[in-house]
């Protein structure tokens, strides 16, 4: 593991991992134990005892120094693991970790015993978090997925241009920039003001409303875009973190009812079919359940399973809602989409995958709904499959594994990304056309991508993922030969989760950061606007006029108007908009 000290040194030292062969299983619960703890050498050219004396650790990537037993403390703590390789408990750390505090840096010797000199600081503690590691048969590697220290940084340069902004640039890629104008002449006193810069040529990444949107959430977040109102599901308190969301109309946060039927619920979509929010989220007992927001309050649509369910995922389509998700915990991979006049969720054909199905990914274009998802008992298999003629159909031909993988179909083709296994290289991206599976570039992002979420704007894919060697949060479009970045870092901050929509010219990212618990939402234009395109497929064809034609009538006063379809912006979507985008398409 790695920590910083004050001054932006970076040290590295060694966890150890210890499968405790004497452990008596108690299953389901308690299937098998491992044992960690801080390993321990002797200094060179000491003659060998054991334990050891000292702890070897890595200052800034290449010394060697040592610090002695008994100045840091750490209490020995075990992981034990369900049958199914969920981590159910940490005896001796801290729920789901263990701490090393009191640090005392200051003790530090080099390989000849003399004091290393670095720092003289105590650090007060370090939390070694393990809630998401699981334990399989087979071989792996426990590794970082984020860190909230930085390597200190340093003014490389700076520069004034025409319009006054004064940009810093730093060595750990931060920068800033602050508008001077107005400045008066020469004389006994000289005024001018500060204002921020004009940022829209920047690539900077704006936050929307608010600051934050929550204050004291977790990795619980999702949101979704229609029009320019923006919707978001979270867990907030402080203790037991109850389901709450918020819409952004266009200038505030507006609190959708006080919580979500007072649930407690883990991995939350939010998705809008005809005005209405719907959430999807996992209860107490971890079984997939459904709610909506109508009539001024939250009320359940449906309890989709019985028992533990891992996984899900859920769409709002041209024509309803669709979820999927598995069945028991992980064995059985189903889709239902929701019949809109009894409000009860109907299964599309049989089950789609029985296996061991890991993160399933829902898409829809034109009626036609698409499932993407691994099978852990396949290798990490990628596997597409389509719904027609009733039943579900494989897109063969990607003979790929990975960890996740995300998909998005649009008007010519499907997209996937994906995040590779613990022995693959680079996060990749593939698109189908039709006929054959073709990668789209080299990787977008090396194996230390996370939490990726994909989406295509006029006929370009781009994704929003967590990069956790550069503790930030990244969007990148692929231009036809190589992934570009879409601006700047969306956050140069760790995030805990990342929510990703395109809607309107815009990309939206919402993010949960780690330190803070802040739930926020960043948003930036993207690529060339075209008004005529209503939906953002890249065309303007039939289905762009149907979308207008869907709003006819409608007054800048009435509920559901929205500027985006009145094309002349005369306050009311009526024969001239449909006559203006009938001479546009193609």
């Amino acid at each position: 593991m790695s920590f910083y000290d004050s001054q932006g040194n970076k040290y590295v030292m060694n966890i150890q991992f210890t499968k405790d062969d004497a452990f008596q299983p108690n299953p389901p619960n308690e299937n098998s134990s491992w044992n960690i703890s801080l390993p321990s050498v002797n200094l060179p050219g000491q003659a060998p005892v054991q334990p050891g004396t000292h702890y070897e650790i890595t200052v800034n990537g290449t010394d060697k120094v040592y610090l002695p037993v008994g100045n840091l403390n750490f209490a020995q703590s075990s992981l034990k693991f369900s049958v199914d390789g969920k981590l159910t408990t940490v005896t001796g750390g801290n729920g789901t970790g263990f701490d090393l505090t009191n640090i005392n840096l200051g003790r530090l010797v080099k390989a000849d015993g003399t004091a290393a000199g670095i720092t003289g600081e105590t650090l007060t503690g370090i939390n070694v978090d393990f809630a998401k590691v699981t334990q399989f048969n087979s071989k792996a590697n426990v590794t970082s997925e984020a860190k909230d220290g930085n390597t200190a940084g340093s003014m490389t340069g700076y520069s004034i241009d025409g319009n006054g902004i004064i940009r810093g640039t730093y060595s750990n890629g931060q920068n800033s920039g602050i508008l001077i104008d107005n400045v008066s002449e020469a004389g006994e006193e000289i005024t001018f003001d500060i204002n921020f810069a004009d940022t829209s040529n920047l690539g900077i990444w704006d936050v929307l409303g608010e600051k934050v949107v929550s204050i004291g959430s977790d990795y619980n977040i999702d949101i979704d875009v229609v029009g320019n109102k923006v919707y978001t599901v979270y867990s907030e308190g402080e203790f037991n973190k109850i389901l709450k969301s918020k819409m952004y109309d266009g200038s505030k946060w507006i609190t959708l009812g006080d919580n979500i039927l007072n649930e407690q619920g883990n991995e939350p979509k939010i998705k809008v079919f005809n005005d209405i929010p719907y959430v999807l989220y996992h209860d107490k007992n971890y079984r997939v359940t459904v709610v909506k927001y109508e009539d001024n309050k939250w009320q359940k649509v449906q309890v989709l399973t019985q028992g533990e369910s891992q996984y899900s995922d859920m769409i709002a389509g041209n024509n309803g809602i669709y979820v999927a998700y598995t069945e028991p915990y992980t064995d059985i991979l189903k889709v239902s989409k929701l019949n809109q006049e009894t409000n009860k969720f109907e299964l599309l054909g049989e089950s789609v995958h029985s296996g061991y199905i890991v993160k399933p990914s829902l898409s829809e274009w034109d009626g036609e709904v698409y499932v993407s998802f691994t099978d852990f008992n396949k290798g990490n298999k990628v596997y597409v499959k389509r719904y027609e003629n009733n039943k579900w159909t494989s897109i063969d031909g990607l003979n790929v594994n990975a960890s996740s993988v995300n998909i998005k179909a649009s008007n010519n083709g499907i997209y996937l990304a994906m995040t590779p296994t613990f022995d693959g290289n680079g996060s990749e991206a593939y698109f189908y056309n039709g006929s054959s599976w073709n990668k789209l570039g080299e990787s977008f992002a090396d194996r230390n991508a996370m939490n990726i979420e994909l989406d295509v704007y006029r006929g370009i894919p781009y994704i929003a993922y967590i990069d956790s060697n550069k503790i930030s949060t990244e969007v990148k479009y692929f231009d036809g030969e190589t992934w570009v970045n879409e601006g700047m870092s969306v956050s140069n901050e760790k995030n805990t989760n990342i929510s990703f929509k395109i809607n309107g010219g815009k990309a939206y990212v919402g993010i949960n950061s780690f330190n803070s618990g802040n739930f926020s939402v960043k948003y930036k234009s993207i690529g060339k606007e075209i008004p005529e395109d209503i939906n953002g497929d890249g065309e303007i064809d039939l289905l762009d006029l149907s979308l207008v034609a869907i709003k006819y009538n409608l007054q800048s006063t009435d509920v559901g108007f929205e500027e985006i379809y009145d094309l002349n912006n005369d306050g009311i979507i009526d024969i001239f908009d449909l006559i203006h985008i009938s001479k546009k398409i193609s």
